[in-house]
């Protein structure tokens, strides 16, 4: 599923302008695409993923992003929880 198709009244509004909050339970071998975005953060709270151009993420984990282009985020076997910043530069 792509974020964008989703509209920012699914995510929460963090009183910054030009930022976005998601959040995300992923189940165990799903994929989504991150956001695009001018600059993202991604923390992986709970569980393991794979991070297309990153590789492999375990809990406490985060990446910045910068020009993200709907980078693949894949859930390993145990699930994960995900919380991804999307920031459009302004």
């Amino acid at each position: 599923m792509d974020p964008d198709d989703l509209g920012r009244e699914a995510a929460i509004r963090i009183r910054q302008q030009g930022a976005t909050l998601w959040a995300g339970r992923l189940r165990p071998g799903s994929r989504v695409s991150l956001p695009r975005a001018a600059y993202g953060h991604l923390f992986v709270a709970r569980g393991v993923v794979t991070l297309e151009g990153a590789g492999r993420l375990e809990q406490g984990d985060a990446v910045r992003l910068t020009a993200s282009d709907a980078e693949s985020l894949v859930a390993h076997e145990e699930g994960a929880e995900v919380l991804c910043w999307q920031m459009d530069g302004s």
